[in-house]
């Protein structure tokens, strides 16, 4: 990507993260949060909340970014449900699935999809 002028968003996983990452922070790239364990079903609000917090810890330990910084997650396989949307409403401005191949539309009436 840097090589060709661009930018993208790396959504970390884990409560820890690779050294490689904060070289892309460095370099302009979001650092999204993503969760612990990679849960691929619904594992219900609680244990979503504590994934996701021990994800934010994890990447605050291990990079320069803040928590200010973290805007975006990427839903563990795909799975969102309306009680995971309103916990991650109190982490980020939005969420996103995976395996669409679409571009997104510039005013989604959705920021949690």
């Amino acid at each position: 990507m840097l090589t060709n002028g661009l930018t993208g968003s790396y959504m970390l996983m884990q409560g820890y993260q690779s050294p490689v990452f904060t070289e892309l922070y460095q370099n302009g790239m979001e650092l999204g949060i993503h969760t612990l364990t990679h849960p691929c079903t619904d594992v219900g609000a609680a244990t979503m909340r504590g994934e996701i917090e021990g994800n934010i810890i994890g990447i605050m330990g291990s990079t320069p970014a803040t928590v200010t910084q973290l805007v975006s997650l990427a839903w563990p396989c795909g799975v969102s449900s309306v009680p995971y949307r309103i916990v991650a409403a109190d982490y980020v401005l939005c969420a996103r699935g995976y395996n669409f191949n679409q571009l997104e539309e510039a005013t989604p009436y959705d920021f949690y999809n």
